[in-house]
This record gives structure tokens, sequence and C-alpha cells, in this order.
């Protein structure tokens, strides 16, 4: 059966917000409308943009909080088959009446999926309330501190972590369920005592997934109770890039590690930033993206060691996708995006984007650097090995060639020379690959054998071979 997320990730991006939500009187305030609430009909409401939850601002009498789906099947009164359809024509999106007439949509996750996501988002309107209040002083005093302001700080959507029990009596009273509470993990060990600064994580279509959490303790403190700075929601799968769905609309993604990094870089005018929450890109962060549609990764990790590795790993699961992959190298003297922006301004950034080199070209002259400038015979042996194995994940032939002429001038080594080996690496890459696909194909043309399904061993050997 069909999930139903992945039909609303299509829906819900499409959604014309000021149409569907007209009877509250929407009003443009930059990326988001003012409404009036459903609850209180005060003119406190809103929605963003790029995201599926009408929130109240007034918390402490209100807490009004709910998805576009729960908002349209409570108006009209549908069941969730009724509100699938209603939504799709409201997005012009066609659905395959087969799939309609047979029921084929499964919406048993989606439901578990928004119940969890409807309490996290009132549980973070009231972090985000609590984080201009007295208990949330020391978290909104680090984010001032690092240089933020506070309109910033309102538009990167930060929040101040209680204790649990705080955040559940604030749950409850506000008509949330026990037992969703409960599997929402908002309960994870370390959140809201040693870990304060809320950062919620969603996913491609702004639905919330979790929370991850920022200690303000120095690391020898967190050695201590061997804690991380950054802690997630029990239970959150970290497959999509953080703030992917705010970058649904753009050309690229420019990639850095930090969250609060992505958060100051689009806070500041620059769209299609997203985070990996760590030094790497993971095979399913990509996935996800490759599935939006993007093509072309610029990387801005962090300048120290971590970073560079992560580069390298980055740059070449991206080309064996066959994607275009770019890279940002950060000023001397600056450890991340995060930094260069508080102290240069988005500008500057952007102008490192705008004139990122290829990944091919990084690559080759990161060689030197990972072979200590290849001071010995040994460490220029290994770099002329290594490089042929980068070139084997360059699939396209005009990357493939721009990569060989900045390796030959980074190594000294004749072109002519290394273009002979190249081609032999590959002949022997070539025949590995051959020699493992036919030990596959005899292993189970003899399994066919053994379970008694002669008749399939032609129609499968000749697949195979094709």
């Amino acid at each position: 059966m069909t999930d139903i997320r992945e039909v609303l990730n299509e829906i819900y991006p499409r959604l014309n917000r000021e149409h569907l939500l007209s009877e509250l009187k929407p009003e443009r305030h930059g990326s988001y409308y003012l409404l009036t609430c459903p609850k209180c009909n005060k003119k406190e409401a809103y929605i963003y943009d790029n995201k599926i939850h009408i929130n109240c601002n007034r918390q402490n009498n209100c807490s009004y909080s709910q998805s576009l789906w729960d908002y349209v099947q409570e108006r009209n009164g549908l069941s969730n088959q009724e509100t699938l359809i209603e939504l799709a024509k409201l997005a012009d999106v066609n659905l395959p009446e087969n799939d309609l007439r047979s029921g084929n949509y499964s919406d048993e996750k989606y439901q578990e999926a928004r119940e969890q996501a409807n309490i996290l988002e009132k549980a973070f309107n009231y972090m985000k309330m609590l984080l201009w209040e007295e208990q949330g002083k020391s978290v909104l005093n680090y984010l001032t501190e690092r240089g933020y302001t506070q309109e910033e700080i309102k538009n990167m959507e930060l929040g101040f972590y209680p204790t649990f029990s705080d955040l559940e009596e604030f749950l409850l009273k506000s008509g949330s369920q026990k037992n969703i509470l409960q599997n929402s993990g908002l309960n994870t060990k370390g959140f809201g005592t040693s870990h304060q600064l809320a950062i919620p994580y969603r996913d491609s279509v702004g639905m919330f997934k979790g929370f991850i959490v920022r200690s303000l303790l120095p690391d020898n403190e967190l050695e201590k109770i061997n804690e991380k700075k950054y802690k997630y929601s029990y239970g959150i799968e970290k497959d999509t890039l953080f703030n992917l769905y705010q970058a649904r609309n753009q050309k690229e993604l420019v990639i850095v590690e930090g969250y609060l990094d992505c958060l100051i870089a689009n806070t500041r005018g620059l769209k299609g930033v997203v985070g990996t929450g760590g030094s790497v890109i993971t095979r399913a962060q990509l996935e996800n993206a490759v599935k939006l549609g993007f093509k072309s990764f610029t990387l801005a990790f962090d300048s120290d060691q971590a970073g560079q590795v992560g580069t390298e790993k980055s740059i070449r699961m991206i080309y064996r996708e066959g994607l275009k992959a770019f890279v940002v190298t950060l000023p001397k003297g600056y450890k991340d995006p995060d930094e260069l922006i508080r102290k240069n301004g988005a500008e500057a950034f952007n102008k490192l984007i705008k004139q990122a080199e290829s990944g091919s070209k990084w690559l080759a002259r990161y060689l030197p650097v990972k072979h200590n400038n290849l001071e010995t015979d040994k460490n220029r042996d290994a770099a002329t090995e290594e490089a042929l194995t980068y070139g084997e994940s360059i699939r396209d032939p005009l990357l493939a060639h721009d990569y060989l002429k900045t390796v030959t001038e980074v190594l000294n080594i004749p072109p002519e020379f290394l273009e002979l080996k190249f081609e032999n690496y590959k002949e022997k890459i070539h025949r590995e690959k051959l020699e493992r696909d036919y030990k596959d194909l005899f292993r189970d043309a003899a399994k066919l054998i053994e379970e008694d399904k002669i008749e399939n061993i032609e129609t499968f050997i000749t697949d195979k071979i094709q």
C-alpha cells in the first residue's frame, strides 16, 4: 500500500494557505500569515508558508495548535480519505482513481506521525514562550552573547526546554493525551536538565519529527556525565537534512554541519542552507534530498580535520550517484560558517558559496594535505594510488578530465602516465565487478536447481547476463 505521507510530500508544498484558510481572514506578514484563531477568535494565530500547523500565540490562555489536515477534516466533517482528496484537489495534485477505489492509501503510519507531530508542535510553542521568561534566561543570554539579535532568535525558532514534569503539566492541561505524550520522545534523558536549548527537527514538508537539544555545559562537564553537546529525541530517525523543508524551492543545497549555522544563514537571507548534524552527509539524507529533485550540492563543512575528512567522504558519495558537488573553503581563522556569518555578515558567506570550487578539484588538492605534503616516496605512492580510487567515483567524463588535469599538476606527474594508470585501474575494477557478478549468478542459479525450479533458470540467466 502507498504510504500517505509520500503523497502529502507532494500536496503540502503546493497548498495555497491564504485560499485554504480564507475564513480565518489571513493577513500576509513576510513569510507567514496572521490568522483569526479558530479556538479563541483572537487575531493572534499564524501559519508559515512552508509549514503545516496553525498555532495561536496566546499560549497560556488558548494554546491552539492544529495541522492543516486536522483543521480541514474538522471544518468540513470529512473522513481520512475525503480529507486527502480535498487537500489534493486544493493543491492541484491528481490521485489515481484505482488507488482511491481500492483504498490503496495507508494512513495508519501517517495517523501516528500526525498525532505525535501535533503534540510536539504544542510542546515547542510552549518552549518558545519560555525562552523569553525568567526560567529561559540562561539560554537566551547564551544566544545573545553568541551574537544573535532578539529578532533573529525569534526567526530562528529556538526555545527553552523545561523539566519534563513542567512540560507534561502544560500539555495535559491543553488537552493532549497521556499515551501519545509518553511515546513522543519528550522525556528523553537529559532533556530539560543537562540540555535546554531546544531546536525543532522537521521532515521535508515541515512536520515535526522530534527535538535536537543543545547543552550549554562546558565540554569537561559533559565528559564527566558522559554526554555529547547535542541530544536527539528518543527514537528519532535522522534521515532528513536539517531544515530541508525550507529549501524545497531552491535549485541547489548548501550543506553545513551545525544546526545553528544553518538557522542563522536562513535568518539572514541565505536560502537553501541545510545541515547534516555531523561532519558527513549520510546516505539516507542524500537519498531523501534527491527524491525532492536536488542534483547539486555545495559542501561548507567545518574547517577542522573532521570537516575535511567528512568533505572527502561526502564528495565521493555524491559523485557515485552521478550528482554535482562543490566545496566552500572557509578563510583561515574561521571554524565554521556560523562564525563567519556572525563576524563578517551573510554576504561574506554567500560570496564564498558563489566561488565554490568543484568537488573534483577539491579532491585533487586534498591529496597532499592527507598524505603529509608528499614528503616521502611512500606518501607520494599512497597519494597516487588514492588519486585513482578518487577518479573511479567520478562518472561525469568532463569532471573526470578536469580531475585528472588537476591531479597531474598537484602530484607533478606527466598526464599521459596517470591517464594510463587510471585506465588500467578502471579495467581492474571492472573485472573485479564482473567476477563478483558471475559468482552471484552461479550461486543463485544453483539455488534455483536446489529448489527444483529448473523452468526458471533460462529466463533468470538471460536477464542477469543482459
